[in-house]
């Protein structure tokens, strides 16, 4: 009997999921800035198609859609009750991804990819590696601070740790020793950090080397007192290159912490704008801790807590450096409860997901991508960015949507 020709459905798919991957995965880094716009578009575009074929009902029958749907519901009812002009509510729409997972992860399921995690990974290594080659494109184009062409170095920095984290999947699940090698892409990730001389996505770079030494040593080399070894000697190896390798912002960071650590004043502009807002926002958040002050006046609320003079510089930055602060000035603890939602819904849902031979896979996809994030949000915005909001919600639609073992390939 001949096999069944697929449906233009299942074509529709197909080249949609493609799309998705090669966007998010190849050349999110390269296109920058533009990258959102496309995902928001595949989202909106597949929410319509679901909606006109009457299965739009299956794209938010999962865990994860449904509790990103619930925070994005949530962050739109904040914004709309601290609102003091029509106008204020629109910025929900920065987080317009959060409802668009559930679509965007059904397409991703429901393509007919072959090997999907295999396929992920290794796009993603190739994302890794551009990211790698652009930044060194343009230090020898005499750029001044290296940074993508269209993304600034410290939103790269965090979004290649990101993409080493979809590509170290590979090295969970896949059981040829090539596959090994995918771990490298890590080093790879914190090589662009230093050549962008990013000192905020550092702080994930520990926890996330650590975290991936041992679940590899628990998963995949069944508690190797070798591996362990070699472990242990490669994320000191990668300290020390940190160390050797950083450039004059980065060697900073070790007086930085000392200043912090025993209160003394810190001999670093950025750092000392950072704490300021800091000071600033605790203060505006001490207002109306319970419901914030709502994302359109995130600054305006912290102006009076800012030195005229002195401050000048930070009362032109559109945010405060900080994703827990961010959330408890513009929503206060039922804000920063949205965060946390955000942070651990695709943990959850993977969690009590079926366990497949890829669930592990998934496991490390989500939590190590809660690590750069987690990570990222201390000195920067990442939720609440339209680039790092977009990144987030799709790389984990493909962790969750596609790299499963619950729909036929």
């Amino acid at each position: 009997m001949p096999d069944t020709p697929p449906s233009w459905r299942c074509c529709l798919a197909n080249y949609a999921g493609w799309a998705l991957l090669v966007v998010t995965l190849c050349v999110s880094t390269v296109i920058g800035l533009v990258t959102p716009y496309l995902l928001v578009a595949f989202g909106v575009v597949a929410l319509l198609v679901l909606s006109a074929t009457g299965r739009i009902v299956a794209a938010y029958q999962s865990l994860a859609s449904r509790l990103f749907l619930l925070a994005f519901v949530m962050l739109g009812a904040l914004f709309v009750l601290t609102a003091q002009t029509p106008h204020d509510a629109i910025y929900t729409l920065n987080f317009s991804m959060l409802a668009l997972f559930g679509p965007l992860a059904l397409t991703l399921e429901r393509s007919m990819i072959l090997r999907p995690l295999p396929t992920a990974s290794l796009l993603a290594t190739g994302g890794v590696i551009v990211s790698l080659l652009m930044v060194l494109a343009v230090m020898v184009g005499g750029m001044g601070r290296p940074r993508g062409f269209n993304l600034g170095p410290i939103v790269l920095s965090n979004a290649v740790l990101a993409l080493a984290v979809v590509a170290t999947m590979g090295a969970v699940a896949m059981k040829n020793r090539w596959s090994l090698l995918l771990p490298f892409t890590l080093v790879g990730a914190v090589a662009t950090t230093l050549l962008t001389q990013s000192r905020g996505p550092l702080i994930a770079v520990g926890p996330l080397l650590l975290f991936t030494a041992v679940f590899l040593w628990l998963t995949r080399f069944k508690r190797s007192m070798t591996f362990a070894i070699l472990a242990i000697g490669g994320v000191a190896s990668t300290g020390l290159g940190v160390a050797l390798l950083a450039g004059p912002r980065v060697d900073k960071l070790a007086s930085i912490l000392s200043s912090l650590m025993t209160s003394s004043a810190v001999d670093d502009r950025t750092t000392g704008i950072r704490l300021r807002l800091y000071s600033a926002g605790w203060r505006a958040f001490l207002e109306s801790p319970w419901i914030g002050h709502g994302w359109a006046r995130l600054m305006a609320s912290v102006y009076p807590y800012l030195d005229e003079p002195s401050d000048a510089y930070a009362r032109k930055l559109p945010q405060l450096h900080d994703d827990v602060l961010n959330f408890a000035v513009a929503g206060g603890l039922v804000g920063v409860s949205v965060y946390c939602l955000i942070i651990v819904a695709p943990v959850i849902a993977v969690w009590r997901s079926r366990r497949d031979e890829l669930w592990t896979a998934r496991l490390y996809g989500t939590v190590g991508l809660a690590i750069v994030y987690m990570g990222g949000g201390v000195t920067d915005l990442m939720f609440g960015h339209e680039f790092h909001t977009a990144l987030f919600v799709m790389l984990n639609a493909i962790v969750i949507g596609l790299c499963n073992e619950q729909s036929p390939r």
